[in-house]
């Protein structure tokens, strides 16, 4: 059995694990984020053709 103490210091630390990661990730994606939009547009097209394909 886990006391609360230990138990909100890790989840407080989880959290801000997860704000530091979602600042960072947010950081990268401000760069990338042409790249990114090229890259989920090229996949969606890749997409497109095979369903066209399936259908055909």
């Amino acid at each position: 059995m886990i006391d609360n103490s230990t138990q909100k210091s890790v989840t407080s630390n989880n959290i801000k694990a997860d704000f530091i990661l979602s600042r960072a990730s947010g950081e990268i994606c401000k760069k990338f984020c042409k790249l990114h939009r090229l890259v989920v547009e090229f996949q969606s097209n890749k997409e497109n053709e095979n369903h066209k394909k399936i259908r055909t």
